[in-house]
């Protein structure tokens, strides 16, 4: 079976929070960052993250052990000055239905087919320590979309999404497929109408 990715992303003006995506020919991949506040460069940190994965997929770069990638980063980022501190979540979509990928703190990816028909890719993850401090320990997962409906979509979040918005929301939401983004940021907003929290999500079909 043959999948054609579609991604749709969004993420606060200001903060500390990523996302990036990656278009290939056989694949697409998806970088959700998050730097952590209150320590110096966690946006430097974040954008880190981000730029060194989509460099080296561009770099002509196969499929890579992305647990290790993770750990490689960590590393990098640890020997800067300031270090910076991020978690993050990388996914790897192939056009087959075949998805994989590694995280490291409290960015999570989801699949959503219905409600309560969901699969949390980052259920084992790790949540401290952070990438930057050397010591992280990024956590793998796999799946394959073939196995679920043709309607099923890939969620990937900064905790600002999974802290203030409820799993069967965003199950509907994003299954509606009208003004997703919108309605997802729109989600996490407080009774004043502002965001409590930076986020960036990406949205996979």
């Amino acid at each position: 079976m043959q999948v054609q990715t579609r991604v749709e992303a969004a993420s606060s003006d200001l903060g500390e929070d990523r996302v990036t995506v990656v278009r290939q020919r056989d694949r697409t991949l998806i970088i959700v960052a998050d730097g952590a506040g209150g320590v110096a460069g966690g946006a430097a940190a974040a954008d880190h993250v981000c730029l060194a994965t989509r460099e080296v997929c561009e770099d002509g770069s196969g499929s890579l052990d992305w647990n290790e990638w993770l750990a490689r980063v960590d590393q990098a980022l640890a020997l800067k000055q300031p270090p910076g501190q991020a978690a993050a979540v990388i996914v790897e979509a192939h056009n087959d239905g075949q998805v994989r990928g590694a995280s490291v703190g409290d960015c999570e990816a989801w699949i959503f087919d219905g409600f309560p028909d969901s699969l949390n890719l980052t259920r084992r993850q790790h949540r401290k320590p952070l990438l930057g401090t050397g010591l992280s320990e990024p956590v793998s997962f796999e799946a394959h979309l073939k196995f679920l409906g043709p309607h099923a979509t890939l969620v990937l979040g900064t905790d600002g999404l999974w802290k203030h918005a409820e799993r069967k929301q965003i199950s509907e939401i994003v299954l509606s497929r009208h003004l997703a983004c919108e309605r997802l940021v729109d989600s996490v907003k407080g009774r004043a109408g502002y965001l409590t929290d930076d986020i960036a999500f990406a949205l996979g079909r």
